[in-house]
């Protein structure tokens, strides 16, 4: 999801970026992710700053080929204005969500419903992420997003979707995998880069626990 909502931001003219990920690129990732054949192999965050550069070579990249530990997100915070959240559920998840909203910035965590797109913003005015789901620790990360829905149910969460979402997560607990669309990655992307344009020209975006939502579930 994550190299979707960076092109989708270069295309807009957003030019600098800090991209993290120890991952390499697979076949399974072609179906929703921006890269192609050439790249499989490669290290994530290297293939992404190559296409990124091949959109606009004059963008400044930073590329860390690596995952990220706890330690290093207090540098990473304070050098960006924005956090797009991609990383998988866990400490650095939580410590990404706590800097960056001490900072001036905005954390956005962008999740993909199958043929939508929930996200969630935090910044100095919210709660901490822990706050909202009101723990930290998670056996897995289908424990994070049931949590995670339950919380969302609180306010207007359309029950259509969450009885589906529910229906996803317990195929995924006997499959072990996680079924995701590039569909639901463009739509996260087109939120995402929409809320980071609204909050630069000064308008007002929902912050969390509040969400923006745009499913299209056939």
């Amino acid at each position: 999801m994550g190299s979707v909502i960076a092109e989708a931001a270069v295309r807009l003219g957003f030019s600098q970026f800090i991209l993290a990920d120890g991952d390499q690129v697979e076949l399974s990732n072609l179906n929703r992710q921006s890269f192609n054949l050439s790249h499989l192999g490669t290290n994530k965050a290297s293939a992404l700053s190559s296409l990124l550069r091949n959109i606009n070579p004059e963008i400044k990249v930073e590329v860390i080929p690596r995952f990220i530990e706890v330690e290093d997100v207090p540098a990473l915070s304070e050098e960006s204005d924005f956090v797009i959240n991609t990383v998988d559920i866990g400490d650095v998840y939580f410590e990404l969500v706590r800097r960056g909203q001490q900072k001036k910035g905005h954390v956005l965590l962008p999740f993909n419903t199958g043929f939508g797109s929930i996200v969630l913003i935090f910044n100095r005015n919210t709660k901490c992420l822990d706050e909202v789901m009101e723990q930290k620790t998670f056996k897995d990360e289908i424990g994070f997003y049931e949590k995670l829905l339950k919380v969302l149910t609180l306010g207007n969460f359309p029950e259509e979707i969450s009885e589906k979402l529910l229906k996803i997560f317990s195929e995924v607990k006997k499959k072990g995998t996680f079924p995701q669309t590039r569909i639901g990655a463009e739509i996260a992307s087109s939120l995402v880069v929409t809320s980071l344009v609204r909050i630069l020209s000064g308008r007002e975006v929902p912050l969390a626990p509040d969400f923006l939502l745009h499913d299209i579930h056939p």
